[in-house]
């Protein structure tokens, strides 16, 4: 049996690319989180991640990030988009009592909004 590979992600690298899909993009969201998403015309997508200061320190913030490429790579995405993830400002406890399932689950759930 074959090991099962990862599949690719690829970010968003250059600092106008982000700022662009930042002020150009759709927002959906809720109260505790949101994706930006714009059609970039690429025959793949791309996706950048947005977790401040503000939602903990370093190890919070890594292990968001280590949430969000994993929820990336299992969700099947249009070929298209360039897309932002990140979390609306909210006090300190809510980001401390955050857990993969509730994360998983709220970023699902503003993804269903997403009309492209």
């Amino acid at each position: 049996m074959k090991k099962e590979e990862k599949r690719k992600v690829v970010f968003i690298k250059r600092k106008r690319d982000f700022v662009l899909l930042r002020k150009r993009g759709k927002r959906e969201g809720d109260r505790d989180f949101f994706i930006v998403y714009r059609v970039n015309g690429l025959s793949y997508s791309r996706f950048a991640l947005f977790f401040p200061k503000w939602t903990g320190k370093a190890v919070q913030r890594n292990l968001f990030k280590r949430w969000s490429r994993h929820f990336i790579r299992e969700r099947a995405w249009p070929v298209h988009l360039d897309l932002l993830l990140g979390f609306e400002k909210r006090e300190k406890a809510f980001y401390k009592t955050m857990n993969y399932k509730k994360f998983f689950s709220g970023f699902e759930n503003v993804c269903r909004r997403i009309k492209y």
